[in-house]
């Protein structure tokens, strides 16, 4: 079965009904339906109408949704360039993901994960500044600190890489996404 009819008949909608809610013909779904793929004006409004991405709508029944994309290990591994320098590893990242429209849940999961490293390494580096002004501890803490990180974020990047390039999915996700 198609991917489109598969969403329509989901949400319990006629060729009809889909074709009157997105002002697209009745031919050009059963054209889709029948394996044509779409593009362009017509993806995005098929995608808002199903309340899907449009990676949801491309996707065959079979593929699993919104993860098999070759980029999606390309948006994560750009995330390596810049990892020492936040904001940019967010937004490295956003670039890629913008570039090559390759919007999805996965993608959306690296940068979320990318956010929560940049808060969390900025609160424990000036934590640990903290401590080690308030208990006249060694000058390296805060360094130490964000080394630790850096690598803790360096192992996360790499790990995920690997897990996307063999099953298509997150080792290491939050349970939630932040965009």
């Amino acid at each position: 079965m198609n991917k489109l009819k598969d969403l329509r008949e989901k949400l319990k909608l006629t060729q009809k009904e889909l074709s009157e809610k997105t002002h697209i013909s009745i031919r050009t779904i059963q054209r889709i339906e029948a394996g044509k793929e779409p593009k362009g004006h017509t993806l995005k409004v098929l995608a808002k109408a199903l309340e899907v991405s449009e990676i949801e709508v491309l996707n065959s029944p079979e593929t699993p949704t919104s993860t098999h994309n070759p980029v999606n290990k390309w948006v994560n591994l750009s995330t390596l360039l810049v990892s020492f320098l936040p904001p940019l590893n967010i937004f490295v990242p956003l670039m890629v993901m913008s570039f090559t429209k390759t919007f999805n849940d996965l993608t959306k999961q690296l940068i979320s994960l990318q956010i929560m490293w940049t808060v969390a390494t900025v609160v424990l580096v000036f934590t640990s500044a903290k401590i080690r002004n308030a208990y006249a501890l060694s000058d390296s803490i805060p360094s130490t600190t964000l080394g630790m990180l850096l690598i803790l974020n360096l192992f996360i990047i790499l790990r995920n890489a690997a897990e996307i390039t063999r099953n298509q999915q997150l080792y290491i996700k939050l349970n939630f996404d932040i965009i």
